[in-house]
């Protein structure tokens, strides 16, 4: 399965691949499990991130 980043930002300089995860926002779905430091969780972003990286390769 592909695994994606929220957002793409391409500048004149720069192509931003940015994953966003808030646990503080009202509502949000046992805020107290997310651990940035997780290495499962590290794992899956660096994947998102690797993933998007060949959408876009395929997409020029």
């Amino acid at each position: 399965m592909l695994k994606n980043a929220d957002f793409i930002i391409e500048t004149s300089d720069e192509l931003l691949i940015v994953e966003y995860k808030n646990s503080t926002i009202s509502g949000a779905i046992k805020p107290l499990d997310f651990n940035p430091t997780d290495d499962k969780l590290k794992d899956d972003l660096a994947r998102e991130f690797y993933d998007s990286l060949h959408y876009l390769r395929l997409k020029d």
